[in-house]
């Protein structure tokens, strides 16, 4: 499942969880489409709103959560 789906899935589109979580709608735009990684804090809120863990969030934009 892709991030995009799991948003639509939560009943959010990219404006929606851009007004909700503060972070611009082309940021995550960009991040869906694989052009931007959001930092920690971005992910968290996202995460916080959508209900899901920051470990999903990760696995669903495709990035690894482990730190090096």
């Amino acid at each position: 499942m892709s991030f995009s789906e799991v948003r639509r899935a939560k009943g959010y589109t990219q404006k929606k969880l851009a007004q909700s979580t503060g972070i611009s709608q082309s940021a995550i735009a960009n991040y869906e489409s694989g052009k931007r990684r959001p930092d920690m804090i971005r992910a968290k809120r996202m995460a916080e709103v959508l209900n899901i863990s920051l470990d999903d969030i990760y696995e669903f934009l495709g990035i690894s959560s482990e730190i090096s």
